[in-house]
């Protein structure tokens, strides 16, 4: 009898617990807490992910989704068998390692510059941090007219310089250097 009680004990027990936690209001809050959290999670992350593993796998119909016809890992074959596949891949590594060997250095250079100020620190880190908070589609239209390769304020510059103007993000030869800089 004392194992058969305890093992009835021990079941009884747990749902005893279940019924004190759902009494609490902690527990409620704490649900009604994170339920908007896993709803956008589910939403905003996890769906389109395994929406876009699910069309990779179809032929895809842009219009008429139903009659999308199921190719299996064809899409993939197809991918990694064109050519300019590996060009955009080269591309895509050579910008973030640039990215990143350019990047952190500068930035630690940069926060040791600004913490070294006695003066003025706030208008330094205001224009350190003025990017972050600008829009990246404004910016990409600044710099797109600084670097027109004919009007661009950079050409007129190196112009008056003297020095050789550049075509910026228009040549495939300094696209890549170029957005690397912006």
């Amino acid at each position: 009898m004392g194992v058969a009680a305890r093992s009835g004990q021990a079941n009884r027990l747990f749902p005893m617990r279940l019924q004190r936690a759902l009494r609490r209001p902690q527990f409620w809050f704490g649900l009604a807490v994170l339920l908007p959290w896993a709803a956008w999670y589910i939403v905003f992350l996890y769906r389109p992910i395994l929406m876009g593993f699910w069309m990779s796998v179809l032929n895809y119909n842009l219009l008429t989704p139903a009659e999308s016809v199921f190719v299996g890992l064809k899409n993939f074959y197809n991918v990694f068998t064109y050519d300019r596949f590996w060009i955009a891949l080269q591309n895509t590594v050579t910008y973030s390692v640039l990215q990143y060997v350019l990047t952190i250095p500068l930035a630690l250079l940069t926060s040791w510059c600004i913490v070294s100020v006695k003066r003025g620190r706030q208008l330094y880190q205001f224009v350190v941090f003025l990017p972050v908070v600008v829009s990246l589609v404004a910016i990409s239209m600044l710099f797109k007219m600084l670097m027109d390769p004919q009007f661009g304020t950079f050409n007129q510059v190196l112009r008056l310089l003297g020095l050789p103007t550049s075509q910026w993000i228009a040549s495939s030869d300094t696209a890549l250097i170029s957005i690397v800089a912006v």
